[in-house]
């Protein structure tokens, strides 16, 4: 199930959340996003976003997928 040598132990097995749509969205606090390649970046940028009290990401097209496992490990924290 994990794709590093090293695990926590820890897995779960989840639905993916259905992305909302422009009109869905209904917080002031949006993050725009566009072409971010990096998985690593994108991940602390959404944990960091979220400390800061951001409730909505956007993010545009070519950018990195952000159920990316690298991207899944920067995000925790």
């Amino acid at each position: 199930l994990a794709e590093t040598e090293s695990t926590q132990a820890v897995f779960a097995v989840m639905p993916l959340p259905e992305p909302l749509s422009l009109e869905q969205l209904t917080s002031s606090a949006i993050l725009l996003l566009d072409g971010l390649q990096d998985p690593g970046n994108l991940g602390t940028i959404i944990r960091t976003a979220d400390a800061l009290g951001y409730h909505s990401l956007i993010l545009g097209k070519g950018s990195v997928d952000p159920y990316n496992s690298k991207a899944l490990r920067a995000m925790q924290g």
